[in-house]
């Protein structure tokens, strides 16, 4: 189980897509590969990567978008969905009229050091604004924003925490002390949600 484990990391993942797409290949399909590098380097120092896969005509009208990794470590299971994807050959769906755009570890950070968040402490679903010029005050999160991440991580410092957490809980009724939570909030990069406060 354990050597099971120490196989799920980034650069094993992403080597298996890239090296798949040698059978795209094979079908006779054009495609384009751009692998954009961003900045952090995962766990082993390895360079980390989005990897887009066009395949297709340029001009095509409709184009189907199968994406892996968007909350970074949901980029495991998407990453397998793809090697599914194009095993089962995918690829029989692009024509004159269709494009297929594959999208691999849209946030490597986050898959490659299995978090929700990018390098900057963004959830990338969260960071789709139109505009970024007048952003969305959750509340909620000004309310708990003293208490929520505690200075020091001790036992007495993640029970007052919790305490406090819990009386406002209990102040707003769950039901809506949940809503408001999982709502997103663009102001403090350091607790839940957050979204930034431009486009990552």
């Amino acid at each position: 189980m354990q050597e099971d484990l120490i196989k799920i990391n980034y650069k094993i993942f992403r080597e298996a897509f890239t090296t798949q797409l040698e059978s795209i290949k094979k079908n006779r399909v054009k495609y384009i590969h751009k692998a954009i590098h961003r900045p952090l380097r995962d766990k082993n120092s390895q360079k980390s990567y989005l990897d887009m896969v066009y395949l297709g005509p340029r001009d095509a009208k409709k184009a189907l978008v199968l994406i892996a990794g968007t909350s970074g470590v949901d980029g495991y299971t998407g990453s397998m969905i793809l090697h599914f994807v194009i095993e089962k050959g995918v690829v029989g769906f692009v024509d004159e009229d269709t494009a297929i755009l594959l999208i691999h570890a849209l946030n490597p950070c986050g898959m490659a050091y299995y978090r929700r968040c990018d390098e900057h402490g963004i959830e990338v679903n969260r960071n789709c604004l139109l505009q970024f010029d007048k952003l969305p005050v959750n509340r909620l999160f000004e309310r708990v924003k003293d208490y929520m991440i505690p200075k020091n991580w001790n036992e007495r410092s993640v029970a007052e925490t919790n305490a406090q957490i819990h009386d406002v809980v209990e102040s707003s009724l769950y039901s809506h002390f949940e809503e408001h939570f999982r709502k997103r909030q663009y102001k403090f990069w350091n607790m839940p949600y957050y979204g930034g406060e431009s486009a990552s």
